[in-house]
């Protein structure tokens, strides 16, 4: 494999270590970094080995703020130096995303994040307007901008936060639109490429910040224990839940509405099975991301029937309950709609199975016990599910010795 220290371009071309400076070392002790790339690079063009650098940056712990300087220092002098004809796309898209992640090492002081963002949206919008149909800068705007929205703007809110003040959900809202431009743009011109790993992040990235959103103010609530463990009082009134339950939010919260929503997560999946399509059409498939997908959506729906079949099972199997309606849905209803959606987890789930993964089978295996639990007690398709269910446990358990015994037992016993 290929190795290039930091500073591409600095050597001669026979050199095969290169330095940089770090930005906090002076010239005469200057820190050097040898960069093993993961694939060889043309060592006469500068940009080639800037996009090699980048992918093995991305394939790497994403932990070395030194080579992430280098990269966009890099990016400084080959624009200051080079002519426009060579100046492309997928150079702009690194320039921005390198500091984008370069942002995540100054969340210290909100005005240095707040300076990197600006600083790198112009040199994306830059690269758009001289590139306005890339959907690969699109695709790197569109991961810029959900980066932003945890970085500088949800790490600035408090449980008195407003939405007057800061329009979270807009701001969300525009992630959506560059992202959907990108998507768009990618397939029109049948780059079915760009649809790997690396742009995934993006939806990535905004599941984690949706997750961000739903357990919001937890850490301000363990906060003010301490305080009051302290002696110091509460800073705020204790009308949240100290189970580890949803913190409640104003109305008027900058959180709220997205909260309060399923149009985030929605469109998550949504944008998730029409990148799984996309991916499959690439000459180079990644099955390894194509099983990640499966898993992911598979897990996707079986999160949103959990409460459905909550429902359903204490309107069948509850004593208590008189009633025939719940949540103003009748039994079923209710057995139809968990069906449905346990049932499309289940398709994912099987094509996100993988021979060398055992803990893959086992979530094929609870996805068919929770489908089972849906039909009717001692049903012909509730037992075929059970059997099934009871292979795929007994194949796991015998390839992990004995890892899933318990769940085994379960199903047997019951």
């Amino acid at each position: 494999m290929a190795k290039r220290q930091l500073g591409l371009g600095k050597k001669s071309k026979t050199n095969k270590k290169q330095k940089v400076e770090d930005e906090e070392t002076s010239a005469a002790s200057t820190n050097e970094l040898t960069v093993e790339l993961d694939h060889e690079v043309d060592p006469n063009d500068e940009f080639s080995q800037l996009h090699g650098l980048w992918d093995t940056y991305l394939g790497g712990e994403r932990d070395n703020e030194l080579i992430l300087n280098g990269i966009v220092n890099e990016c400084d002098r080959l624009l200051r130096n080079s002519t426009t004809d060579k100046i492309t796309d997928k150079f702009y898209a690194i320039y921005g995303v390198a500091l984008s992640e370069l942002a995540k090492f100054k969340t210290e002081e909100a005005k240095d994040v707040t300076a990197f963002f600006n600083e790198l949206i112009d040199r994306l919008d830059t690269g758009l307007k001289k590139f306005p149909h890339s959907p690969e800068l699109l695709f790197a705007k569109s991961k810029v901008l959900i980066n932003q929205v945890p970085l500088q703007y949800i790490s600035q809110l408090d449980l008195n936060s407003k939405h007057k003040d800061i329009n979270v959900k807009e701001l969300l809202d525009r992630v959506l639109q560059t992202y959907n431009g990108a998507e768009s743009k990618a397939i029109e011109q049948k780059r079915f490429h760009l649809f790997n790993s690396e742009s995934f992040e993006i939806l990535q990235a905004l599941d984690d910040t949706l997750e961000i959103i739903d357990n919001f103010g937890k850490d301000h609530i363990e906060a003010d224990d301490d305080r009051e463990d302290e002696g110091l009082g509460k800073n705020s009134d204790d009308d949240n839940d100290e189970n580890g339950n949803e913190i409640k939010l104003d109305e008027d919260h900058s959180l709220y509405q997205i909260r309060e929503s399923d149009e985030y997560n929605l469109w998550w999946r949504e944008k998730t099975i029409v990148f799984l399509n996309q991916v499959k059409k690439d000459k180079a498939v990644d099955k390894a991301l194509v099983l990640e997908l499966n898993k992911l959506l598979g897990q996707s729906y079986l999160k949103e029937s959990e409460g459905i079949t909550s429902i359903y099972t204490t309107l069948m199997y509850d004593d208590d309950f008189e009633g025939e309606e719940l949540e103003g849905f009748t039994k079923h209803e209710l057995q139809k709609i968990a069906q449905e959606l346990i049932g499309k987890a289940l398709k994912y789930l099987e094509a996100a199975e993988d021979d060398d993964d055992p803990e893959s089978w086992v979530l094929v295996s609870e996805a068919m016990i929770s489908l089972a639990n849906c039909y009717e007690l001692e049903s012909e398709d509730q037992e075929s599910l059970y059997k099934k269910a009871e292979k795929r446990l007994e194949r796991a358990n015998k390839a992990t010795q004995g890892r899933y015994q318990e769940e085994l037992d379960n199903l047997l016993q019951n």
